[in-house]
């Protein structure tokens, strides 16, 4: 539970106003939250310091909402919190007093507490508690102080939610009951006269209702219309049957296929026939179908009745009020409503008007039967232009001599464009956008692409590319519809045609024909050669169609196929990466893993599938696939290592431990253990590094894994030498190379007396260090281990210059920054950068020196590695040295130039 504010000295001066629209006045400034956030707070000022849970904060929201609260809609309502906590004190970070957060650290359930007399509503039914008990002269008073806060409606702007129409009730039955009060200098109250005598009403703020003003909120026809030649008759002879005598209230609806131009239409027509209608003309977008919520009938009729000339405190309380009286007011008027983009009749009907004379116009996605049935609607379906029409509203929009000069090309667009008005306006706006492409060479590729070009969707036309979508859909053979749904549970935004063949089960050459109909249809696009995405909201329509298409199972047998193939492939791909580091998984049925020849390719794949490998991990872990999640994380350790991308390598072996706990699976626990000691150490969390690596080498030695243990310890020694144990680092290093040797583990072998060399050089026993290093290099060079050779060369160079053999020391350093160039080991070519910058300035060539430190600073800064400030403070000192750099003693540039050494580089063994 969370204490959002407190009154008292450290407190700002709040006061919140529900009479009219919620207002929040924080030290004398006056603030309007936004409808979401104006929600919460109402429905927490209402609870009058009680616990409102999470639920009820978002029902708040969402008045409409039912089901069981998923993660997002959480946030939502933290977000709403913490709006709330900004604004009722800024400070509240720095202010213990005010904050009380829950011990688990996570809000479930929050309260305000305030003074009654900071909320307007709450001061008001004190006042008039307090009249009740007082003599009459105090009572009256009472009365008028109450009455004066009474300046609007109460929680005008909060719509007909439960919690406000409660509220609402109780306000107004105080209101009404204390409408009156003895008059002064009256007798006694309670004597017979008190009794008897005529009441004197207080002076309540109430004004007649103004004349109904003549609203005029139709939009601006659209620039481009053509053709609808037979819908805008049948409309117009619905606008005649509205003015026959004896007739009610006309009602037309017209309904199609999304983008096919409902809205444009009806707005076309309205204007048209706009003078037939004296009385005026209503407008409403009702949301129906879009990223924001529908909009109730409430809202529209409140907005319709405030257009009428209904002042907000005149305003009835109750849906069913309010329609009465917007009914009320169209009588014997001829008012033209237009309801557009509806989302049922049930939204439609309570805006629909009564009286003669009037029509009203809707339009919707849906057919709207019940309207046709019960309201007596007519309707009026809205189908694609026909060619000539269509041509005509391209070139409506394209440069007429552009057009003129290449005919063909419009007539191929045109076609391409099937009729779809939308479809043709994305179209133009793509010509507009490259005038310098011929219109043939667009059709051309409308041609080869078979269907709309693509064109990114931009905040005020998600709705018409949501429906665009559907329409494309709609348009897809079965087999391609179900590729795209399936694709929607794709844990990427990209994918390649054999990840899909493993999604759908179907063999890639297929696969790619069915990828060419989607990218045809534009639903996809081939981004990259090899390579399709999709929008995010395509991805979710995608999704959805998914969950009410097809069966649970088939939705989980292509969730299952698909980390299958990941797995595969990236334990594939790791095997590229450092040969005999994993095992790689057997392929299973009707799962296609990428074909990955070298470690170029292998790099390539985790650099393109990065997210969705991520995203793979916490797939597998909800589920409860414990395999696939610490098999995935095992499989992309050195990729994660190698780039810095030790967040999210952290982030993927917590999901993956979790469910490994979970399941109870040891195995799974040991390794992640291990990947989670890496990672910390990477990010400098040692503490919990220490913590890693103790329960993984726990965990292994229950499992009598001996080599994992070797493997543990050999990492646990580079965490110790960052922390200048170097003593307790050489030790880890000696006992793993006693099981190395035992076990006749070359790599383990190898990987150990770099760890013991490493750790004497560090002491500067470097004439034994060179030793143990040398002895690892000529392993790793029998293995053909180019990492783990990279690694010791690193350690032969850092030796080689405490022995104040320079030119050996840069020549290995050379040779280790090729190798992880090569690799793609960014981490540790920046420490192979770092150390050959101390050689070049050890003997004085400063400004090469300079050079592959700012080279070594750039990566660490990248991958915000803490070496960063040792290398910024060395390149300080440097540059605080005035003297110029000598001639070069040595030449220990010569295998690398500059230009060279500013590639790509990389981490240490694990």
């Amino acid at each position: 539970m969370t204490l959002l504010y407190a009154t008292g000295p450290a407190a700002l001066p709040v006061h919140f106003a529900l009479f009219g629209r919620l207002t929040v006045t924080v030290a004398g400034q006056r603030h309007l939250p936004a409808p979401s956030t104006a929600a919460v707070l109402a429905r927490l000022l209402l609870a009058e310091g009680r616990v409102v849970t999470v639920v009820e904060l978002y029902q708040a929201m969402h008045p409409t909402w039912t089901g069981a609260l998923r993660r997002d809609q959480r946030v939502a309502v933290q977000k709403r919190i913490a709006e709330l906590r900004k604004l009722l004190n800024p400070t509240y970070q720095d202010s213990a007093a005010n904050i009380l957060l829950t011990e688990r650290g996570v809000a479930t359930a929050y309260r305000l507490v305030v003074a009654r007399t900071q909320v307007d509503v709450l001061w008001f039914e004190d006042l008039i508690e307090r009249a009740g008990h007082a003599e009459p002269g105090p009572a009256a008073e009472l009365r008028r102080t109450a009455m004066e806060l009474w300046v609007d409606q109460p929680l005008l702007d909060m719509g007909d939610r439960d919690f406000v129409a409660e509220a609402v009730v109780r306000l107004q039955r105080l209101r009404d009951e204390h409408l009156q009060e003895p008059a002064p200098g009256g007798p006694p109250a309670g004597s017979a006269s008190d009794r008897s005598r005529t009441p004197v009403p207080l002076p309540v703020p109430r004004q007649p209702l103004v004349p109904p003003l003549i609203p005029r909120q139709l939009p601006a026809s659209m620039p481009y219309f053509v053709g609808r030649q037979a819908e805008l008759r049948a409309l117009t002879q619905h606008a005649g049957r509205a003015r026959k005598p004896g007739t009610g209230a006309v009602v037309a609806a017209i309904s199609g296929t999304a983008g096919v131009g409902k809205s444009t239409l009806a707005v076309h027509w309205a204007q048209m026939v706009a003078d037939q209608f004296p009385d005026g003309q209503l407008y409403v977008d009702l949301r129906g179908f879009g990223a924001d919520e529908p909009m109730r009938p409430a809202q529209a009729i409140c907005a319709f009745l405030g257009a009428l000339g209904v002042a907000a405190q005149h305003l009835p309380p109750g849906l069913t009020a309010q329609m009465n009286m917007y009914r009320t007011l169209l009588a014997g008027r001829r008012v033209l409503i237009l309801l557009d983009n509806a989302r049922d009749a049930d939204q439609v009907r309570p805006l629909l008007p009564a009286a003669p004379g009037c029509l009203a116009l809707v339009t919707s996605r849906q057919q709207l039967a019940s309207l046709v049935v019960i309201e007596g609607a007519h309707s009026i379906n809205l189908e694609l232009l026909a060619p000539a029409e269509g041509r005509r509203l391209l070139l409506a929009r394209l440069d007429v001599q552009r057009a003129r000069s290449e005919p063909e090309a419009v007539d191929e667009i045109v076609s391409r464009c099937v009729g779809l008005p939308l479809a043709l306006a994305l179209v133009a706006a793509r010509v507009a956008a490259k005038p310098r492409f011929s219109l043939t060479a667009l059709a051309a590729r409308l041609h080869e692409a078979g269907g709309v070009l693509d064109v990114s969707p931009t905040a005020d036309t998600t709705t018409s590319l949501g429906a665009a979508f559907s329409w494309s859909y709609g348009c897809l053979s079965s087999a391609a519809a179900r590729v795209f749904r399936l694709l929607g549970l794709h844990p990427g935004a990209d994918f390649t045609a054999r990840s899909a063949a493993s999604l759908a089960a179907l063999p890639p050459v297929r696969m790619r024909a069915l990828l060419a109909e989607l990218a045809a249809g534009h639903l996809i696009a081939e981004y990259v050669p090899g390579r399709y995405r999709f929008h995010e909201l395509l991805r979710a329509y995608a999704a959805d169609l998914a969950g009410t298409t097809d069966a649970e199972g088939v939705r989980a047998a292509a969730q299952r196929r698909i980390l299958d193939h990941y797995l595969c492939t990236a334990c594939l791909a790791a095997r590229r990466l450092r040969p005999r580091r994993v095992e790689v998984a057997a392929p299973v049925p009707e799962v296609t893993p990428e074909e990955l020849p070298d470690p170029h390719a292998a790099l390539a794949w985790f650099g393109a599938e990065h997210r969705a490998l991520v995203a793979a991990v916490g797939t597998a872990a909800r589920v409860g696939l414990d395999t696939h999640a610490w098999q995935l994380t095992w499989a992309m350790a050195d990729f994660f290592d190698w780039r810095g991308h030790w967040h999210d390598w952290a982030q993927a072996a917590r999901a993956a431990l979790a469910v490994t706990c979970r399941t109870g699976n040891l195995r799974g626990q040991a390794h992640l253990h291990h990947q989670l000691g890496v990672a910390h150490t990477r990010l400098a969390s040692y503490a919990a590094a220490h913590s890693h690596f103790a329960q993984a080498l726990a965990g292994f030695t229950q499992l009598g894994d001996r080599l994992a243990t070797a493997r543990t310890r050999q990492v646990l020694a580079w965490l110790l030498d960052r922390q200048g144990r170097h003593e307790e680092a050489i030790a880890q290093g000696e006992q793993a190379l006693r099981v190395h040797e035992a076990e006749h583990d070359l790599a383990g072998q190898a990987a150990a007396l770099n760890v013991i060399g490493w750790g004497n050089a560090r002491l500067g026993r470097c004439q034994q260090a060179l030793g143990y290093c040398e002895a690892a290099l000529r392993l790793h060079q029998g293995i053909n281990d180019g990492n783990g050779k990279a690694l010791a060369l690193g350690s032969v160079g850092y030796t080689r210059h405490q022995l104040g053999e320079y030119a050996e020391a840069a020549r290995c350093y050379h040779q280790a920054l090729t190798l992880f160039r090569q690799l793609g080991n960014r981490y540790s070519a920046a420490r192979v950068l770092h150390g050959l910058g101390q050689t070049h300035r050890a003997v004085g060539e400063y400004d090469c020196a300079r050079s592959v430190w700012r080279q070594a600073l750039a990566i660490f800064d990248e991958l915000g590695d803490p070496e960063s400030q040792q290398v910024r403070t060395q390149l300080d000192v440097l540059d605080t040295l005035t003297r110029p750099s000598p001639a070069p003693v040595l030449h220990l540039t010569t295998t690398n130039s500059p230009q060279e050494l500013a590639r790509p580089a990389a981490p240490e063994p694990h």
